[in-house]
């Protein structure tokens, strides 16, 4: 199969806080993307790719399965793999951001 694979509500890249990001809407600083339940990668290479178009920003992904990592090649992305309330991958992602503003997309855990 060629491409990648978004599992996302079709209208959920263009509601607001997306358009915030897109549109550069965080202050003076790059966008900071951090992303759950990353699956394939897709939305990751998506928003990536839009920070392309802005000449700034980057994407934590974040999931619990390897998936993305071995498919998805991006400078942009950044892929943690692990539980996204660990403390280990917190902490990996506070020094990605540090004092920068980010955004976060909430799209793990399905079962509960």
């Amino acid at each position: 199969m060629d491409g990648y694979i978004l599992v996302q509500c079709t209208f959920s890249e263009k509601s607001d806080g997306f358009m915030d990001i897109s549109g550069h809407n965080l202050g003076d600083q790059a966008p900071v993307l951090i992303e759950t339940g990353s699956y394939e990668g897709g939305s990751a290479l998506y928003f990536a790719h839009i920070f392309d178009l802005i000449r700034e920003g980057r994407v934590v992904s974040i999931d619990i399965q390897d998936i993305a990592s071995g498919t998805l090649s991006h400078p942009r992305i950044t892929t943690i793999v692990g539980s996204s309330v660990s403390d280990d991958v917190a902490s990996q992602v506070r020094q990605i951001v540090r004092n920068k503003t980010a955004m976060v997309s909430l799209d793990s855990e399905h079962s509960k």
